[in-house]
């Protein structure tokens, strides 16, 4: 379950792509323990979220659907810029 991008500012708001398999009906998307914003199921394969904001260093991304929890993912946070 790959994320696009990996990374992004610690004000959040970068809008995030999860890519896998079952993920129909998400119900939620967490990076840490904060929930991401405008959870969109794109297709059985893909979603999209917005990041939360939050402190610099790396989180894990997980999604919830009606079958459970997936894996996690890590997701850097930094300060500044991210390219």
């Amino acid at each position: 379950m790959p994320l696009s991008p990996n990374q992004g500012s610690t004000g959040g708001c970068t809008l995030v792509t999860i890519t896998g398999t079952n993920l129909s009906n998400t119900s939620a998307v967490k990076f840490g323990t904060k929930q991401a914003t405008n959870v969109t199921n794109v297709s059985p394969t893909q979603v999209t979220a917005l990041a939360p904001a939050g402190a610099a260093g790396t989180v894990t991304v997980t999604l919830t659907t009606t079958a459970g929890v997936s894996n996690g993912l890590t997701y850097t946070q930094v300060t500044g810029p991210a390219i």
